[in-house]
């Protein structure tokens, strides 16, 4: 019969060597958990950066079809009441309308630049989520304000903007 002792001699020595286990130590965790956070927080910040450039994208579609249909609703009038319709109002330099797909205030300039022919710019400036405004007209009351005119035109300027002659038919 074997004894206790024949047997221990016959298995393998359990060896426990330091650095050699198969685990992960507490740097490498600190180190990964890092770097992950890091990873899904810059995912975040990107995701809310494209929503919000997806909406100003589809706000500025929304304001250039806005001043599109007051182009369209401008050229549709009879020449000889253009300007009386849409033309400057007494001691103003532009009218102003209310768009009504985008929350901000449209603005329309209408000039005779030669007999039988006007130009007519719309311009909309809009209140995107969040309180800021786009286009010149930081207010928005339809009237270029001390420090509005960033481009020093002498009009309130927004990146949604037609220009187009009219002329008489």
């Amino acid at each position: 019969m074997k004894t206790a002792a024949h047997m221990e001699s016959m298995l393998p020595p359990l060896r426990w060597r330091r650095g050699s286990s198969s685990g992960f130590t507490l740097v490498e965790l600190v180190i990964t958990v890092g770097t992950t956070l890091i990873a899904v927080l810059g995912s975040i910040q990107l995701f809310t950066y494209c929503m919000w450039q997806s909406e100003n994208s589809g706000n500025l579609t929304s304001s250039m079809q806005e001043a599109f249909a007051k182009v369209e609703e401008i050229r549709a009038t009879p020449y000889g009441d253009i300007m009386t319709t849409f033309g400057p109002l007494a001691g103003q330099a532009s009218r102003s309308f209310t768009p009504t797909r985008v929350g901000g205030l449209g603005i329309i300039y209408v000039n005779e630049v030669a007999p039988d022919l006007l130009q007519v710019e719309v311009v909309v400036n809009w209140q995107e989520r969040g309180r800021y405004v786009v286009g010149e007209d930081r207010n928005l009351n339809g009237l270029l304000d001390g420090g509005e005119d960033g481009d020093g035109n002498g009009r309130i300027s927004s990146p949604a903007s037609l220009v187009t002659l009219v002329t008489r038919r």
